[in-house]
């Protein structure tokens, strides 16, 4: 049986909200308007809300109206007033009402009004109370809270773990399934998190399809969470257009995707608006595309809107792999910050980019951290630069024992620009072996493979390392804007 925390007081609350839909003549160019008066309370099975005359005190009711084209509007009601109206024009409208007391969400309702023109119409909205907490032990418990907060929309809302679970999903994000989650309401805020934080709890993906999609304008939070995927996919683990965050020991792994689809992004697929955190010692890991982005994949929109992603402290993408670019993380018109954590061992084993591919129109800025270990056939084992991409190292990021035919550490394309400020990316020319980043080609760069612009320095001031077209097999150091002998 499901266990579920109630938060907030008081028992299930069946009550209603009439909505009297009144048409009234207006000039605008949409055509008539309708006035919806509001009333809270009053005969049948109204009466039992509010429960008492303190409660009534206390309460602020809320109305927000959608209509088809996915446009708004509020309507607040103060402390004990129980009835109101305003105008609308004509059309469906759906409708919700979010009671609040002190501040917290007490009950909600929703429901469909159809307003038309001359007409009156009476909706009658069934009220519940809010639950905002959920324990979960097994499936149906996880298919009930999963779908309970698609019911009840905007809020915050807490899913605890308490054993390792094996669920199945009716989300995508690549095979083109349209249901996210936690469904399509902005402002849901979920945070999935384990009972045991020495233990973590795990999610098994049992069939096809994305364990966790993310809507816009919403957040979903996961901590000492092991999300874990299974062979011949057709979806990335974890799809977001909103925001997704990893914390603590969390991660997302093991999903391998079916070698005859042409798809991206085995473990994460960051969207355009998207955002992806990774905090403390969380962990994208055996992830596989049978295109490119074995791990992580940030991509942007026509619009402009981007994919942003995001690495943090002792993060780490580990161990993915795929066949033309971006083993470990594959950035396109999106935005890439590594501000600590590692990204290693990561394959590409017909293309570019063992570790990171910064693809067209996107930015890479390596504030810290190290790629290491990262193989690629072709160039960039540790990092590659598409045309018109950039990519930048600073606060001592590291670059070491990558290899690639072309570009061992790093490989540079076209119109990509590749700028050290500090920072150190490692050659042939190192006494510890395993620091060496290699490239498979005798003289095409251990270190550095140019054939854009690869410049040291800081602020305005920049000077060249290598003119386009010249490789290095020797260690490029840079601390503070100065490149070291």
């Amino acid at each position: 049986m499901a266990t579920i925390k109630k938060t907030f007081l008081g028992l299930t609350l069946l009550f209603s909200i009439l909505l009297t839909l009144t048409a009234c003549f207006s000039p605008y160019q949409g055509g008539d308007k309708g006035t919806i008066t509001i009333s809270f309370g009053g005969g049948g099975r109204a009466a039992a809300y509010p429960p008492d005359s303190a409660t009534i005190a206390k309460l602020v009711h809320t109305v927000t109206l959608t209509d088809q084209s996915g446009k708004t509007q509020n309507h607040t009601f103060g402390k004990a007033k129980l009835s109101g109206s305003f105008q609308v024009y004509p059309g469906h409208w759906a409708v919700r009402v979010t009671a609040k007391l002190d501040g917290v969400v007490y009950a909600i309702g929703t429901g469909n009004a159809e307003v038309k023109a001359g007409k009156n119409d009476t909706l009658v909205i069934q009220m519940k109370e809010f639950k905002s907490d959920f324990t979960v032990s097994n499936e149906p418990e996880w298919i009930a809270a999963r779908d309970a907060i698609r019911s009840s929309g905007a809020g915050d809302y807490t899913i605890t773990i308490i054993d390792n679970i094996s669920v199945t999903t009716d989300s995508g994000y690549l095979n083109l399934i349209a249901t996210f989650t936690f469904g399509y309401t902005a402002g849901v805020n979920v945070t999935i998190i384990a009972d045991s934080p020495n233990i973590g709890r795990s999610i098994t993906l049992k069939n096809d399809g994305t364990l966790l999609s993310v809507f816009f304008d919403q957040s979903v939070t996961i901590e000492n969470v092991r999300l874990i995927g299974r062979n011949n996919n057709d979806s990335a683990l974890v799809g977001t257009n909103g925001v997704f965050t990893m914390n603590g020991n969390s991660s997302v792994s093991d999903n391998k995707l079916r070698s005859d689809l042409n798809f991206s992004g085995g473990g994460v697929i960051v969207g355009p608006g998207g955002y992806f955190t990774m905090n403390d010692t969380s962990s994208v890991f055996g992830n596989t595309a049978p295109h490119s982005a074995g791990g992580v994949n940030v991509i942007g929109g026509s619009t402009g809107s981007v994919g942003t992603f995001i690495m943090n402290d002792s993060a780490l993408v580990d161990g993915n792999s795929t066949l033309y670019g971006g083993g470990g993380v594959f950035v396109q018109d999106g935005t890439f910050t590594m501000n600590g954590g590692t990204i290693s061992d990561n394959e590409v084993t017909g293309g570019n980019g063992g570790g990171v591919l910064v693809g067209e129109n996107a930015n890479f800025n390596m504030n810290g951290g190290t790629i290491s270990d990262n193989t690629a056939t072709q160039n960039g084992g540790g990092v590659y630069v598409s045309d018109n991409a950039n990519f930048t190292m600073n606060n001592d990021a590291t670059i070491s024992g990558n290899e690639a035919d072309v570009g061992g550490g790093v490989a540079v394309w076209g119109g990509g620009i590749f700028r050290i400020t500090d920072g150190i990316v490692y050659g042939s020319n190192e006494s510890v072996t395993t620091l060496q980043n290699t490239a498979s080609a005798i003289g095409e760069g251990a270190a550095l493979y140019n054939a854009g612009t690869a410049q040291w320095g800081k602020g305005t001031n920049w000077t060249n390392i290598l003119p386009s077209g010249v490789t290095r097999d020797d260690t490029i150091e840079v601390i503070d804007g100065v490149l070291q002998p």
